[in-house]
């Protein structure tokens, strides 16, 4: 009797223990699009486009106005829309729910190009009524593919990285335009699961949203376009499954983050044998994120993976040198008669430690401080006081008017002229014919001749003037005093410079014919010379109408009229 009793305990005690079997809760068609007879258990916000096509669905058009501020993104950024383009929302469905839940949006593409850069359309669980700056969590489109979406207190957050929109196309080019496709979120307290199925039956895990903090009081279903309007979407039904007994969220963002981690690493940046370790939790993870029926099951995969994330060693890259190099030849490239000798001494000293660094370092790091403390010694480099511009003895009045010229001439590139000795010009001395045509052709800067024709009897080889000589008669500009004579000893008249300078302008013809001197005949060879160098300021005469063709000119004159020719006078 006994035996009997304590069986029949142990039966009652394991039948005491017995564990229903969670009852599914049975899906129930809360709305279908298809028809206008469920249009009262939805709302939509703002509408414009959308309408029920009867045995399709819910036709919907994307729009710039939706859960966000209607805005323009450009090459170079982002701009609001103003008026009424800036008019939010537009074309929203709203639909109430309460508790916990799971919900199930079909819909399909209804053109083939429906995705591209933010061309997509979100799903939302949201708490108030203010858009679009309620609180929101769920999904959206991101970049042809999928993000979580959270927004709290109008800051938008991105937790995770995007999910790859599936391609069922047979080349790979992407959505089919009848291809139906199945979002779900699901509701557990504050945190949300999102999955995305191709069937309507095997879902694929997308995002874990945990912690929000939002209890979701309707969904929303935004099309919506930051770039171009008018793709269209069927909306078909929306399942909506209230949750009897609370069946707990999976979270993974956690692991959803390590494995984006992992994907991320770059194996040349690690020891080989640490990277190895990576592949197996990595491929475990994975697999947790499709199969895990348990939190455990996730967190372990997201220990795992962790941990041998932590166990990388990273490879130190080969020591670059460059930059060092390229500083301490720039410190030796300096000209140090330019610089006071204490910051010379300083940049010395820096430049030898330099060198010793480059030999020697051990670390990057080291490499770069070296190469800036040179560059710094190189800016901190003080310049000795400019020595006073030098100046001719007898070209000192500022008031001249060959002063300007004349240190243009001796500064020009190349030189023009370096005076008649070390420490005067001359600018009253005459200059001969040789002269000039020196003077002008350096101011020309000093072409080569085409030929070595010589012509003249009278122009010798070793004459500083030759070279000049043979580009002036091949330019043009002179044609000597005869066949065979160019007279370079001989003083230079003012009709003849203004005549060689308007010959190497090419003898533009002048715009008038109005003539304002007097000793200028139209017979005489420097006729329009005179007068297209008065038109351009090169030269005024000498004074009460006169310019004076035959008068020998000065070294100052000459200097003066190919500063003036040279329209560095007008650009002062």
């Amino acid at each position: 009797q006994a035996a009997i009793d304590a069986a029949k305990d142990a039966l009652v005690e394991a039948q005491g223990k017995l564990e229903k079997k969670p009852v599914e809760p049975k899906p129930e068609k809360y709305i279908d699009f298809t028809t206008e007879e469920d249009a009262d258990k939805y709302e939509i916000i703002g509408q414009s486009v959308s309408t029920v096509r009867e045995g399709e669905g819910l036709y919907m058009i994307s729009t710039q106005s939706g859960i966000e501020y209607a805005g323009h993104h450009y090459q170079d950024g982002y701009e609001m829309l103003t008026g009424d383009a800036a008019k939010t929302p537009v074309d929203l469905v709203k639909i109430p729910v309460e508790g916990d839940w799971t919900a199930t949006l079909n819909f399909n593409f209804a053109q083939n190009d429906s995705r591209g850069y933010y061309e997509f359309f979100g799903f939302y669980a949201g708490e108030d009524d203010e858009l679009p700056t309620a609180d929101l969590v769920g999904i959206r489109g991101a970049d042809e593919d999928i993000q979580d979406f959270l927004r709290k207190d109008g800051e938008i957050t991105d937790q995770t990285a995007p999910f790859t929109f599936p391609d069922d196309t047979d080349d790979g080019t992407g959505l089919k335009s009848t291809d139906n496709y199945w979002f779900r979120i699901q509701k557990v307290g504050d945190d949300y699961a999102c999955s995305i199925s191709t069937d309507g039956e095997t879902f694929t895990d997308m995002f874990s949203i945990e912690n929000t903090e939002i209890d979701a009081k309707y969904l929303i279903i935004d099309a919506y376009s930051s770039m171009q309007e008018g793709y269209t979407y069927m909306l078909r039904s929306l399942d909506y499954v209230k949750a009897e007994t609370s069946v707990p969220v999976l979270k993974k963002s956690a692991l959803q983050k390590a494995v984006a981690t992992a994907e991320a690493l770059k194996e040349a940046d690690y020891t080989p044998e640490t990277f190895a370790g990576i592949a197996a939790p990595l491929a475990a993870a994975k697999k947790a994120l499709d199969e895990a029926k348990t939190q455990a099951e996730i967190d372990a995969a997201e220990a795992a993976l962790t941990a041998a994330i932590d166990a990388l060693v990273k490879v130190e890259p080969p020591l670059d040198k460059s930059k060092l190099e390229a500083a301490i030849a720039a410190a030796e490239a300096v000209d140090k008669t330019k610089y006071t000798e204490d910051s010379v001494k300083q940049l010395e000293t820096v430049l030898a430690a330099a060198k010793a660094t480059l030999e020697s370092a051990q670390s990057q790091d080291a490499l770069n401080a070296a190469a800036t403390a040179v560059q710094n010694a190189i800016d901190k480099l003080e310049l000795l006081p400019d020595e006073p511009p030098f100046q001719f003895d007898d070209v000192k009045d500022e008031s001249k008017f060959y002063y300007t010229p004349v240190y243009w001439a001796v500064n020009h590139d190349p030189q023009i002229t370096n005076g008649a000795t070390p420490t005067t010009f001359n600018p009253d001395g005459a200059c001969t014919r040789g002269h000039v045509v020196t003077f002008l052709w350096r101011a020309a800067g000093e072409p080569e001749p085409t030929s070595s024709n010589n012509p003249f009897t009278d122009l010798k080889e070793t004459g500083f003037y030759y070279k000049a000589v043979l580009w002036a008669v091949e330019k043009g500009i002179t044609t000597g005093t005869s066949k065979t004579t160019f007279a370079p000893g001989k003083p230079c008249t003012r009709g003849q410079i203004v005549t060689f300078l308007w010959r190497y302008k090419n003898s533009p013809e002048p715009t008038t014919t109005e003539n304002p001197f007097s000793d200028v005949k139209e017979a005489g060879f420097y006729y329009k010379a005179v007068l297209w160098a008065v038109e351009n300021n090169v030269t005024s005469g000498t004074g009460k109408g006169k310019f004076s063709p035959d008068s020998t000119c000065t070294r100052g004159q000459v200097v003066t009229f190919l500063y003036r020719a040279s329209g560095e006078a007008a650009q002062e």
